[in-house]
């Protein structure tokens, strides 16, 4: 297995915002899968779900996915819904070590309701109650990860130093 880090959760768990900085403390790259979607694609996420469907998007996700298996040196926050798929966990279980930012719904609402609507998942609905389905649906996936990090009451700061503490113990 390689020495990538790989973080998983509900959109606005803090994926990238932990993920970068976690990155620069490392000397790793950062990698975040959606981006590196819109980067492959030459177009964006919500463009890829209007003009082509979900099922679709997720196709392109895994073929993502699948040209980081021979990486390494990386954080790579993945897209909430990736980790559904068993192929997509079976290939970032060979990428590098998974880590669940478990975060409470109320967090979550309160970071998506200040966002600036690109999620496509949440576009016309009920932000709460999406919340509530995608953590019902994803949840036990999510459980299946290396490690879960309950972000509840921790700062940014507290979560990355949790994350390396449980990297230091597997290298040592």
């Amino acid at each position: 297995m390689s020495n990538n880090i790989v973080l998983i959760g509900l959109p606005a768990c803090g994926k990238s915002t932990i993920g970068k900085i976690l990155a620069e403390e490392l000397g790793y790259d950062f990698i975040d899968t959606d981006l590196l979607i819109e980067k492959i694609s030459k177009t964006s996420i919500p463009d890829i779900f209007e003009k082509q469907g979900e099922d679709a998007f997720r196709n392109i996700e895994t073929n993502t996915i699948n040209t980081l298996l021979y990486e390494s040196n990386n954080v790579i926050a993945i897209g909430g819904g990736a980790y559904e798929r068993s192929e997509n966990r079976d290939l970032l279980r060979k990428i590098g070590s998974t880590f669940y930012l478990l975060t409470p719904i109320d967090i979550l609402l309160n970071r998506l309701k200040e966002d600036d609507n690109s999620r496509p998942l949440f576009k016309n609905s009920d932000i709460f109650a999406k919340l509530q389905e995608l953590q019902a649906k994803r949840h036990p996936n999510f459980l299946l990860a290396d490690y879960v990090i309950d972000t509840n009451n921790c700062s940014i700061e507290n979560v990355i130093n949790n994350i390396k503490r449980i990297i230091n113990g597997k290298n040592s």
